[in-house]
């Protein structure tokens, strides 16, 4: 190896190893900025409040809101019960994810504790629980909804208690009846809350759901297209096959794999359920969607190999992958507002979804997500169709070239 091609090597791996660089500290700064300050943005979440009790624990509610309001707190927005007049109302309203989740005061609630704290009976039968009611659901984002949610919901029931005391605590120790140990209860634990999950998702699996479980499609079609792409190029399957023959095979096995290997996919992530209540029609109907998600990487990627030079495909392969999981990694409310586009990401509308089916109908964005990933099937089937005429039409000029060589 002579001066000129010792430069040469090592100008180019310094300039490669300059560039790879550059891309992992630009993807992963983009992965850590979608949730650089994100509990400043909290209060881009949308709860409903409804105050169904007119009196003073709702007047509490409202000043202990008014002591955690800020950036760092959900936006509790205010409605007149006649908007929602049943419980019924409110949990319809979460389900259409016009609102992340809400919190209510129970009807009556003020007068209930009011004749609690006489005694007797009423001091004995009374739940703190029932003063405070809040509907959410945990399978969007779980990780998410159980910090932002049921954590300031806690920390909205103590703080409701608090401002009860302040409002009504010298009335409260006037109607109370001392004698009666239930009253005593009562004066020391008079407000709590009761939570309503629409879809409980206890499993500690679910922190792989929307993360490292987005990941494995990506990479599962990238390892499958390796192997076919070898395979068929050291057979020179691509200048001695018909191009009808070679593209119905690569087609045939796109769609084979990624069916296999999304009910894999399904298989593990039901395996790991633990009490988790899912039933066959969410199975069937999850495998689908990772199927069709799968078939989209694998177009997509078999598309990018086709066209791309071999030593640039670790930098769309990374970006591909960390464009993909950031969009489904947290919920956009909590990501500064550039990254909204990930809407138009794959990744983001498989996994809206399944947790659309997952919770039974409970996160009705269908409308959006399903014209999202059939454009991009639509889409892919053309590219790959076109990436797989210029990968057959490259083996054969290639053919050619080297059949000439052999004659001269």
């Amino acid at each position: 190896m002579n001066f000129l091609t010792k430069k040469k090597f090592f100008l180019a791996i310094g300039v490669l190893g300059f560039l790879l660089q550059i891309l992992f500290l630009g993807n992963m700064a983009y992965l850590y900025g979608s949730i650089w300050k994100s509990t400043s943005r909290t209060n881009n979440f949308r709860v409903l409040m409804v105050d169904y009790d007119q009196g003073v624990i709702g007047q509490a509610l409202s000043l202990a809101y008014k002591e955690l309001q800020g950036p760092s707190f959900p936006s509790l927005i205010q409605r007149p019960r006649e908007l929602y007049p049943t419980m019924q109302n409110v949990m319809d309203a979460v389900k259409s994810t016009e609102y992340w989740a809400a919190f209510v005061t129970a009807p009556n609630a003020s007068d209930t504790l009011s004749t609690a704290l006489q005694g007797g009976s009423a001091a004995q039968a009374y739940q703190p629980s029932n003063a405070l009611k809040y509907v959410w659901n945990e399978v969007r984002y779980p990780p998410f909804s159980d910090e932002v949610f049921e954590a300031s919901f806690q920390v909205l029931t103590l703080g409701t208690a608090m401002a009860f005391a302040k409002l009504n605590g010298s009335g409260a120790l006037d109607s109370l009846n001392r004698d009666d140990p239930a009253a005593l209860q009562v004066l020391l634990h008079p407000i709590d809350s009761q939570a309503f999950n629409l879809m409980k998702t206890v499993q500690q699996t679910k922190l792989f759901f929307n993360t490292v479980s987005m990941v494995m499609p990506i990479l599962q079609q990238f390892f499958f297209l390796l192997v076919l792409n070898g395979i068929s190029t050291q057979l020179e399957l691509y200048s001695k096959l018909p191009l009808k023959i070679t593209g119905l095979v690569r087609a045939g096995l796109g769609v084979s794999f990624g069916f296999v290997a999304s009910l894999c996919m399904t298989g593990y992530i039901w395996a790991f359920r633990e009490s988790w209540e899912v039933n066959a029609d969410q199975f069937v109907l999850s495998w689908m969607v990772l199927w069709l998600l799968m078939h989209i990487h694998f177009m997509v990627i078999d598309t990018v190999t086709a066209l791309l030079p071999l030593p640039a495909l670790p930098f769309f392969l990374l970006t591909w992958i960390i464009v993909n999981i950031t969009s489904s990694i947290s919920p956009f409310e909590a990501n500064p507002g550039f990254y909204r586009w990930g809407y138009a990401l794959p990744t983001n509308a498989a996994y809206t979804t399944l947790t659309d089916i997952w919770s039974f109908g409970a996160v009705p964005q269908l409308h959006r997500a399903l014209p999202v990933l059939f454009s991009w099937w639509i889409a892919g089937c053309a590219a790959s169709f076109f990436a797989h005429l210029y990968r057959c039409h490259k083996a054969w000029m290639a053919d050619e070239t080297e059949k000439m060589a052999e004659r001269h």
